[in-house]
């Protein structure tokens, strides 16, 4: 039974149709005008169960499809979602089966037939209601044997066939490959007294060998203890030859550290530097300095300065008068128009030049400098004291040398001191290692001689120990040369050898037994299996003689039992015009003795749709039970529309569940409307 069904696909056009519908059990009416989706939900249905094979287009035709049902076959309720690149089965809500491969087997494997069945015995498509009219009686008969179990049956036979044919050959090659085993023959001599002498004569000769492999001891030699050494007398210490430098002696006042004299003589020296400067600027600037008249005073100078300011001031005055006036007509006045002239008029004017010019005033000024400046440098010259500075600074430097040699002095006497002293270090220091390596070189005699006289104890107790194995090998040898005076390495090995053959062939003997015994086990189980195959080829035998009974009843039962139900529902669906609808054992169809395909376009439409809903209630309906008819009676009158509508309603409690979409107005249990 369809529970639900819900669909979202675009067609390649860019169309969209989205549907979702809850159903329920019972006949269920579809309406809705032309193009609106009633056809397209049984498509969907087909679709989710078989994917592309129950399209009425191409995959091509379909740019997107979600399809998802929840649908009940044999009593469990499942929920199968399908795109066109993957597919899922849900039970209970966990995931069983995925991918569009596997889906597919598995909706064939639970049904128990595939798509062909199901769009003959559970929906008939607009425009579809012949299907089983129009195929060939050779294809009816598959059809309805796949149904019916019978084409599975038949493979069943083959494959029995097959099995049998494959059984007798493996018994027939069985049966010529099996040869009992024989027992091997076990040797005389006890297992037990061959290993028994084995062991003897193997001790005997390892005996042998290690005896003989003791050499004769050699008696250790007792170590020599060595005598107390003769150490070197100590040396004389070196004297210096060098007498200490005295410290010389310095004027009152005079540093006595290099670095304070160093001092001292940068400071001579600036200022000495800066007198020498001075000295020289002063020779330069008495070659330079003159008397000068008149003998003026910079105050006469800045007022000389302001005469001719004036002075030159009115001259201004005079040639803006000159050139910026007018005359007035009337009284002829001049009119001075210059605005500069007013600022110039008051400010003082000098209209006589002075005496003297700038310029001599410049030369005066200057000449009047250099001796101002001349007299000051002197007066510098006269404070520095230059002849004091030059004698200060040789004394300075007499002084600097002075201690800088006696430093030196004073260097090399001490390195002199300290030369002396290292070579009586030194001296002492090689007599000290010289007396050392001796006392060392004695101290490892004696740890040495007290080794070896440690080792010595050792090796005479070796030696007794030795001696002592030496005479016990002898013994040995004299006691198995006894026993075997003449080649007695080589009579003990020919009898280990001899010995060894014995083990030899038992341990043969053991092995070709384990041989035996797993042989004579894989003999008696050859066979049993030969037994047990016999009795399998019994089996099958009697299995395929019971199938070919089971194929003829079922034969003998399904197209009765078909043409009962299709006549009984032909005369419900044409209120009695038509009695029976017969499938002959070549499969053709007749109604009422009359071939199917001589009837018309409504009747032969009722033949086979009561063909289809026959198969579906004998057959697949227990399975599935569903019925989808899309618009069945588009070609039937209202007559007979409703008499097909009121057989269908009494089925449906038999059928399950029965969709049927059509433009009629039918009386069903539910209704939806799309």
């Amino acid at each position: 039974m369809l529970s639900s069904i819900k669909y979202d696909l675009t067609f390649s056009n860019g169309k969209t149709i989205k549907n979702e519908l809850e159903l329920n059990a019972g006949s269920t009416l579809i309406t809705g005008a032309n193009g609106k989706g009633k056809s397209l939900n049984f498509e969907m249905v087909g679709f989710a169960l078989f994917g592309n094979k129950a399209l009425r287009g191409i995959a091509g035709d379909y740019k997107r499809m979600k399809v998802e049902v929840v649908i009940a076959i044999n009593g469990e309720t499942y929920t199968i979602s399908r795109t066109k690149s993957k597919s899922e089965v849900f039970h209970k809500n966990e995931p069983i089966v995925s991918g569009t491969k596997p889906v597919n087997q598995w909706v064939v494997r639970t049904l128990g037939y595939g798509f062909d069945v199901f769009r003959i015995a559970h929906w008939c498509a607009q425009g579809d209601i012949q299907a089983l009219a129009d195929m060939r009686p050779t294809e009816r008969k598959q059809m309805i044997d796949s149904v019916a179990g019978l084409t599975q049956m038949d493979g069943l036979a083959n494959n029995m066939a097959g099995e049998i044919r494959e059984l007798r050959a493996v018994i027939d090659t069985h049966k010529k490959n099996l040869v009992e085993p024989v027992a091997p023959t076990q040797p005389q001599t006890p297992k037990a007294d061959i290993e028994n002498a084995l062991s003897t004569y193997k001790t005997s000769l390892e005996n042998w060998l290690t005896a003989k492999a003791v050499s004769v001891p050699t008696e250790p030699t007792k170590p020599v203890q060595p005598e107390e050494p003769i150490y070197p007398e100590k040396p004389q210490l070196l004297s210096p030859t060098m007498k200490a430098p005295e410290f010389p002696t310095l004027t009152n006042g005079m540093p006595s550290t290099v670095s304070q004299l160093t001092t001292v003589e940068l400071n001579l020296q600036n200022n000495l530097d800066k007198a020498v400067k001075v000295e020289a600027e002063f020779l330069r600037l008495e070659a330079q300095c003159k008397p000068c008249e008149p003998n003026a005073e910079w105050p006469e100078v800045e007022a000389l300065t302001e005469a001719w300011a004036q002075h030159e001031r009115y001259n201004r005055i005079q040639e803006l008068k000159a050139s910026h006036t007018i005359e007035c007509p009337s009284c002829k006045h001049h009119f001075h128009l210059s605005a500069e002239i007013e600022e110039l008029e008051k400010l003082p004017v000098r209209e006589e030049a002075p005496s003297v010019t700038i310029k001599e005033w410049n030369d005066i000024a200057a000449q009047i400098e250099i001796n101002k400046k001349h007299d000051t440098v002197l007066e510098e010259l006269q404070g520095l004291n230059i002849d004091d500075l030059r004698t200060a600074l040789h004394e300075v430097r007499t002084a600097k040398s002075a201690i800088l040699q006696f430093e030196k002095e004073n260097k090399d006497y001490k390195s002199h001191v300290s030369n002396i002293s290292q070579m009586n270090d030194q001296q002492i220091k090689n007599w000290e290692g010289t007396c050392k390596r001796i006392k060392d070189q004695f101290d490892n005699q004696m740890r040495m001689y007290d080794s070896q006289a440690t080792h010595f104890e050792g090796l005479k107790q070796a030696y007794g120990e030795a001696k002592a194995n030496y005479d016990q090998a002898q013994e040995t040898l004299n006691s198995i040369t006894q026993q075997f005076p003449e080649n007695t390495e080589a009579t003990l090995r020919n009898v280990i050898s001899q010995l060894e053959s014995a083990r030899q062939e038992w341990a043969n003997y053991e092995h070709l037994s384990g041989q035996y015994e797993q042989a004579l086990a894989t003999y008696n189980k050859s066979i049993e299996g030969v037994a047990a195959e016999e009795e399998r080829l019994s089996e099958l035998s009697r299995a395929r003689e019971a199938l070919k009974v089971v194929k003829a009843k079922v034969q003998s039962h399904l197209l009765p039992s078909l043409n009962k139900v299709a006549s009984m529902l032909m005369s419900e669906m044409t209120g009695g015009e038509f009695q029976s609808v017969e499938v002959g054992q070549d499969f053709e169809v007749v109604v009422d003795g009359q071939p199917l395909r001589t009837l018309s376009g409504s009747g032969k439409d009722l033949a086979n749709l009561t063909l289809r809903i026959g198969l579906g209630r004998i057959l697949t309906h227990r399975v599935l039970p569903l019925m989808m008819l899309d618009e069945i009676d588009s070609a039937m009158d209202d007559t007979r529309a409703s008499f097909t509508w009121q057989c269908i309603q009494r089925i449906t409690p038999h059928i399950g569940q029965v969709l049927q979409a059509s433009h009629k107005e039918l009386d069903a249990e539910n209704r939806v409307a799309v």
